[in-house]
């Protein structure tokens, strides 16, 4: 990502959407939005082929088939919320975001096909983008 001055990385505006973020207490009500999610896949997309992957034992160059939230925990999550010292939801929403869904998943599962996922149920259910997980 690459730390500018003050702080905030090169990429941040893209990872935020241009939200200055806010603080949730609460971590019950840090749910994250698909939309929120199909930023980060975007931001990932981008910049996946230079990274090495979270897990040493994992050969090879990342795609935006393999990243997991391992890499994107290592990769984005970690260096965005340092400075701060906060989630990642209170960089990216506006308030709170009480989750209408509870998601149970693996951080090995690569992230483009957990967010299918969730763009599924959200479709079969008929949720607006907007509505977290």
């Amino acid at each position: 990502m690459g730390v500018c001055a003050g702080g905030f990385s090169r990429g941040q505006r893209e990872l935020t959407g241009g939200e200055r973020g806010c603080s949730i207490p609460d971590a019950a009500q840090r749910g994250i939005t698909l939309e929120q999610l199909t930023r980060i896949c975007a931001f990932f997309s981008r910049r996946c082929a230079a990274w090495e992957p979270a897990d040493p034992h994992r050969q090879g160059s990342l795609d935006l088939r393999t990243v997991t939230l391992y890499d994107v925990h290592k990769h984005i999550v970690l260096p965005a919320t340092e400075r701060r010292r906060c989630s990642f939801v209170e960089l990216v929403a506006k308030a709170a975001q009480p989750p209408r869904w509870f998601v149970s998943h693996w951080w090995g599962t690569p992230v483009v096909s957990f967010v299918s996922c969730l763009a599924q149920h959200a479709s079969d259910r008929q949720l607006e983008e907007a509505s977290p997980y």
